[in-house]
This record gives C-alpha cells, structure tokens and sequence, in this order.
C-alpha cells in the first residue's frame, strides 16, 4: 500500500510531531513519520500540514501543465518557479480553497 506524504506550508510557522521532531516550513514528511493514532499528529494532518496525496502516478505534469494550473490560480512569481516549487505552490493554493482540483 502507497504511503501519504505531507508537507509543512511554507508561510506556516515550524511544527512538532509527537514523537519530538521539529518540522521546518516547506518541508516534506512521510506518513509512516507520524503518529496517525496520536491526537496531536491527527490534528498536524487535519489543520496543518498539505496532503500531497500517493506517491507520484506514472504520469508527472510537465512545467508547461503546471504553468498553465499555476496561472488558473493566479499564482505570483509561478514564472520564475522550478517545477518542484510550482508543484509545492500549487498545492498550498488548492489547499488554501484556490480552486478546483485539477
């Protein structure tokens, strides 16, 4: 079974899980990291941090997809962007209510 990964949003400030680790804005934590069973880590995964879902599909956007979703939510700075960060902006965006899913 495919584990979730989760991360931290970069404008949120650091974050610790039960088990004592700090998590740094931006940065990405594997589901097997947390404590599921754990109020404290269920509400990290409920309120805090971004679910990006499964391990990446067969299928990875190129830069050109992720311009063209980036510019659907009228992302700042997307033209400057890595592909990395325009993956991580987006996320946050459709977190945040800034659109419909693509």
């Amino acid at each position: 079974m495919a584990r979730r990964s989760f991360r931290v949003p970069s404008n949120a400030h650091p974050v610790d899980t039960s088990a004592g680790r700090t998590l740094a804005p931006g940065e990405t934590i594997d589901e097997r990291d947390l404590d599921l069973d754990s109020a404290h880590d269920q509400r990290l995964v409920d309120e805090v941090l971004i679910d990006l879902g499964d391990p990446p599909a067969a299928h990875e956007p190129t830069k050109a997809e992720l311009l063209k979703r980036a510019g659907e939510l009228d992302i700042p700075g997307r033209s400057s962007m890595s592909h990395d960060e325009l993956k991580v902006a987006i996320a946050e965006a459709e977190a945040n209510g800034g659109g419909d899913a693509a």
